[in-house]
């Protein structure tokens, strides 16, 4: 609403000139409206973000470390007005979003987007999603070994499994698509490395 009365500023000093008795904003309030608009500016940005529909939930947390970082960002010629407000939505942003920053699911899920890892994320949030990561690792591979096809081979005593999604075939990329228990523990170890 701010931004419309801003971009229609003129046309309403124009209406209040040609119609008398009607109050209109001084400049001041003009400056502060424009001050306001460019604070929640980031608000409006994060919350698109967050409306598309391709939105992943590992978006969460580096929004609102980018808001804080916006918060806490000091303009020129800033009064201690605006100050005071900038203050006052960085404390209520993070009263109300606390829990988020904390919540082992969303931790894990920046951990594990590409474009963010461990970028925005303490090193108390690392280890908590690393908790959430490694158990849900384990348990599809141990779910994943129960539910395999377990073929011995003649010239390996251990066993090699076959992974259910491509139970079906038995190449990808001309790749056979068998894997055993030690390149399985591998592969995990290996993806753990790409966290940091």
């Amino acid at each position: 609403m701010f931004q419309r009365l801003l971009e229609q500023k003129n046309a309403i000093n124009l209406y209040t000139v040609q119609h008398g008795k009607i109050d209109t904003l001084c400049p001041t309030e003009w400056e502060i409206m424009k001050r306001l608009v460019e604070v929640l500016k980031f608000f409006y940005e994060a919350t698109l973000d967050l409306s598309l529909n391709d939105a992943c939930i590992s978006i969460i947390i580096p929004l609102i470390s980018l808001l804080n970082r916006k918060l806490q960002a000091r303009m020129e010629n800033e009064d201690e007005g605006m100050t005071m407000t900038k203050n006052r939505l960085y404390e209520t942003m993070n009263q109300r979003m606390s829990l988020l920053k904390e919540h082992p699911s969303l931790i894990a899920a920046t951990l594990l987007d590409p474009r963010f890892k461990s970028k925005y994320l303490t090193t108390n949030a690392v280890d908590i999603g690393i908790t959430e990561i490694v158990p849900f690792l384990i348990r599809c591979s141990s779910d994943s070994a129960v539910n395999r096809n377990a073929i011995h081979s003649s010239s390996s005593a251990e066993p090699v499994l076959v992974d259910p999604i491509f139970r079906n075939k038995t190449k990808v990329f001309g790749i056979p698509m068998t894997i055993t228990p030690a390149v399985h523990h591998v592969i995990i170890m290996d993806m753990m490395k790409l966290l940091y």
